[in-house]
């Protein structure tokens, strides 16, 4: 029920968000790309939805991520993660890092869409405890960064218990 009004919110807001950031944005120096400033833009994946990253300086920053999580159960999910950059390096015309992170995700789901287990008519909520490990790559010349992203998490869902799940997310983020 809440699921297809939320997919259109996040897709809405996912063009706002592309709009502002393509003619509203100065461009950032090569050195703010990696460490500093904020970023915003999707993932696709598990989650799928708005990804935004927030530089805490030198090798520091929080994901805040809000969309729809599939696994292991269709649900809204918001999350938050703390990210350490734990090598840079530099590839042509990318200054590129492998990060590493601990954060979690609360998920809100529909029983009626709950994969193929039987429940009474009703919303779940759960929480993912996750490892995120991932590569992001920060163009030199323009404000964008891609990323590409595993991680396994241990789930606490209503109703079910313990479920262990692996995320697999890319995406792509305007910086500003």
């Amino acid at each position: 029920m809440f699921l297809p009004v939320f997919r259109r919110l996040v897709g809405m807001l996912s063009l706002l968000g592309v709009v502002t950031a393509v003619w509203g944005v100065p461009k950032p120096t090569i050195a703010k790309v990696a460490s500093e400033g904020a970023a915003l833009g999707l993932s696709i994946g598990s989650p799928t939805g708005l990804d935004g990253k927030f530089g805490l300086g030198g090798d520091h920053s929080l994901n805040a991520t809000i969309g729809v999580h599939f696994l292991p159960h269709d649900a809204i999910g918001i999350g938050v993660e703390y990210n350490y950059r734990i090598y840079k390096f530099t590839v042509g015309s990318t200054t590129d890092e492998l990060y590493l992170g601990a954060g979690g995700m609360l998920t809100l789901f529909n029983y009626g869409i709950y994969g193929h287990h039987k429940h009474v008519e009703g919303v779940g909520a759960g929480f993912i405890a996750r490892i995120p490990f991932g590569v992001e790559f920060n163009f030199n010349k323009v404000p964008i960064n891609l990323f590409l992203e595993l991680a396994p998490g241990l789930g606490v869902v209503s109703g079910k218990g313990f479920d262990f799940l692996v995320d697999v997310a890319a995406g792509f983020r305007f910086i500003f």
